[in-house]
């Protein structure tokens, strides 16, 4: 398509986004072609940039990278923890960009923990009293709809398909894509509400309890209150694959 728009003669610029590594590699030819014909290429994660400009598909400067939203989670985490101290975080999942994620959480004075990339996500979703998918383009993230299994309250941006799973304000609360203020208020106000957390979780499963058919291993989990807000980005799928393959999936959820 690159090589199409340049022959004829067509305006602007051309990019070329890329969910996952690999998707281009140095021994095919045709990779190398294409790469030469585009102006840019858009990664989810600067590990990925690095990725492929190590194997010529530079120079660096030519990829830009779009974190899939975790950045926007550890910045509400942070303006959450100034006014609940109490509160703390979780990150699971792993990934490219997990060296940058680490950077960034260490600022927040222990108020984050990252977990990594695991295998034991419904046992972990049932001790969250929110769930936090901070996504900016994931369509209708698997994670959000096994939180919702899982009678977890979520508080989610609206990519695509999300005002499809969620009810705002009866099966999860619903904010604009980067809309860090608009997170920060949610998962405030359900933090200090334990009934209307309860509310949402269990209209969620109602909705979406039998929606996967993995769905039972998420029934009747534990619903313990380990502080007054612990919550985590939507990004458990894509770590149970990064772990298996050692590659990374695709942030957020919330990464991302």
């Amino acid at each position: 398509m690159a090589a199409f728009g340049r022959s004829t003669g067509a305006p602007g610029r051309v990019a070329i986004f890329f969910g996952f590594a690999h998707e281009l590699e140095p021994q095919r030819w045709f990779d190398r072609v294409t790469w030469r014909w585009i102006d840019a290429g858009i990664v989810v994660a600067h590990g990925a940039a690095d990725w492929y400009a190590a194997r010529g598909f530079g120079p660096r400067e030519k990829l830009h990278v779009l974190w899939k939203g975790i950045d926007d989670f550890l910045a509400a985490a942070a303006r959450v923890h100034a006014a609940v101290p109490r509160a703390r975080f979780f990150v699971v999942g792993g990934g490219r960009d997990a060296a940058a994620v680490a950077a960034a959480a260490a600022k927040l004075d222990g108020a984050v923990t990252l977990l990594g990339p695991r295998d034991d996500v419904p046992a972990l979703l049932g001790a969250f009293d929110v769930v936090v998918q901070s996504s900016r383009r994931d369509a209708m993230a698997q994670t959000t709809l096994e939180a919702m299994a899982a009678a977890r309250a979520v508080v989610s941006t609206r990519p695509i398909g999300a005002d499809e799973a969620i009810e705002d304000g009866r099966s999860g609360l619903l904010a604009d894509v980067g809309d860090v203020d608009g997170i920060v208020d949610r998962v405030r106000a359900l933090g200090t509400d334990a009934p209307r957390r309860r509310a949402l979780g269990d209209a969620a499963r109602a909705d979406r309890g039998t929606s996967r058919a993995d769905a039972r291993s998420l029934r009747g989990g534990p619903r313990p209150d380990r502080c007054p807000l612990s919550v985590r980005p939507a990004r458990a799928r894509a770590s149970r694959r990064s772990a298996r393959a050692g590659s990374r999936g695709p942030l957020a959820r919330s990464r991302g």
